[in-house]
Order: structure tokens, then C-alpha cells, then sequence
């Protein structure tokens, strides 16, 4: 049974969503009306669909899910044959009324059978599988006052609130260092253009300090999230040469 919900100005304007299919917008905000108190809710498409979408024809729903789940909005997993979808962050931005009954479905364990629904999966949820993967670390998803940003190097004007995570001092500075020899534009735009892939690079499973360490290895001038594909993840190894990585 759908539920009111709060909807903070913030999440018009985080970048993943900014940038991404504009249903994928009102789907994740649908979800909220739809979790329960915990912010969990049956992972079954057909019915989300109907209560969302009642008047537009989404032959791949599903993909949408899995998009939000990709990017880190929710996180997908069944446990004794349940299949439950949470909504990442609910409790932290939502207050729901004290009537509302606790929820009856399973908790998410720390290290969580995810399901796996790949974006071309049918709507029949009937049939799920699964893979072990560690819950993702999405506090940066929809930005609020209890959200540190990023500190600022001394004497350094442009902040790096668009960052989703504090990088190491070090390497942020090291990084500034090889931006400046680079003659690199240091303005505050181009801190939050590329704190968007940042946010991007997150999602695909790289931290920023890797991130930023890499681009200062490689003298990039910028940075692309893309950049980073085929780089070695952790417990991964190395699958692309160092000729293919860009030079700009």
C-alpha cells in the first residue's frame, strides 16, 4: 500500500540521477512510497510497475531496477526465497509515522545475496539468481547537512563538496600538483564536473583515491569515469595495457 513521503530539493539535483533516463527519477521516489517503514519492499516488477507506471508501457521495467541498483539507489537480494528490494539511505531521509507497522520482511545480511537481474531479464521475477556482493557505501546519494564534504588543501579557494568521498590529503594534493604542471583549469566548475565522475567511478566499484592517484600518474588533464574501465579493481587483476589509457 503506497505511503506520503518527504522529497528533499537535493535529489533534483544529484548528478547520477541528473544524467540518467528521467523515469529513473520518479521510479526511485516511487520506491519510497512503496517501502515500508525500513524502506524495504517484495522485489516483484509486474506489481511495482502498476503501481508506479499504471499508464505507460515498459516492455524492459525490470532494466529500470537494475539501473537504480547499478548506480547504487537501492540494493536487490532474497534470502529463504524472498526476494526484497532496499531503498539505500531510507531511514536517513525519511520519518515515516509512527502507526506504520515495522516490516515483515527479512533483513538484508552485511555480505548479502544480491540478486542478480541482469537489464534484459524478463518482468517474470519468478525466477531469480544470485551472487554474493558486499553491500555498496551510498551515503553520498542524496546530500544532506550531515554529510562532510571534502576538505579544501591550505589556500586552496574551490571546494570539493561534488566529491562523493574525503580523499587522502596526499594523494588530493599530489593530484592538484600534477593538474597545475598540466596547465589544467583549477575553477570551481571543473571541480564539480569532475566530482560527477567521481560519483560515476563509485559506482562502477573505484575508489576516489584511486581514482585521483591514477589520474595523477597518468597526467590526466581531466577525468572521465570511463578512463578508468579495465583498471584493477581490488581483489581483481589488471586487464588493460598501459598504451590504451588516455593521454588528456
Amino acid at each position: 500500500m503506497p505511503r506520503s513521503r518527504n522529497i528533499k530539493p537535493s535529489l533534483f539535483k544529484n548528478e547520477l540521477l541528473g544524467e540518467a533516463d528521467p523515469l529513473l527519477t520518479i521510479l526511485f521516489t516511487g520506491l519510497w512510497c512503496l517501502a515500508d517503514r525500513d524502506g524495504k519492499m517484495e522485489d516483484r516488477p509486474k506489481r511495482i510497475r502498476a503501481e508506479i507506471f499504471p499508464y505507460r508501457e515498459l516492455t524492459d521495467f525490470n532494466g529500470y531496477l537494475t539501473q537504480l541498483e547499478q548506480l547504487g539507489f537501492i540494493v536487490r537480494y532474497s534470502v529463504d526465497g524472498v526476494a526484497v528490494i532496499q531503498v539505500m539511505n531510507f531511514t536517513r531521509h525519511q520519518s515515516p509515522h509512527n502507526t506504520e507497522r515495522a516490516s515483515e520482511l527479512p533483513e538484508m545480511p552485511l555480505k548479502t545475496p544480491v540478486c542478480d537481474m541482469p537489464k534484459d531479464e524478463p518482468l517474470d521475477n519468478g525466477s531469480v539468481t544470485v551472487k554474493e556482493s558486499l553491500i555498496p557505501d551510498s551515503g553520498f546519494l542524496i546530500p544532506d547537512s550531515k554529510t562532510k564534504p571534502p576538505k579544501s588543501p591550505k589556500g586552496d579557494s574551490v571546494n570539493y563538496d561534488k566529491f562523493p568521498d574525503q580523499p587522502d590529503p596526499a594523494i588530493l594534493k599530489d593530484w592538484l600538483s600534477a593538474r597545475r604542471k598540466a596547465k589544467a583549469s583549477h575553477t570551481q566548475t571543473a571541480m564539480d564536473r569532475i566530482g560527477g565522475e567521481l560519483h560515476k567511478a563509485k559506482a562502477m566499484g573505484f575508489a576516489v583515491d584511486d581514482c585521483l592517484a591514477e589520474a595523477a600518474t597518468r597526467t590526466w588533464r581531466g577525468f572521465k569515469a570511463d578512463w578508468m574501465k579495465g583498471q584493477q579493481q581490488v581483489g581483481q587483476p589488471a586487464t588493460r595495457k598501459i598504451k590504451d589509457f588516455p593521454t588528456e
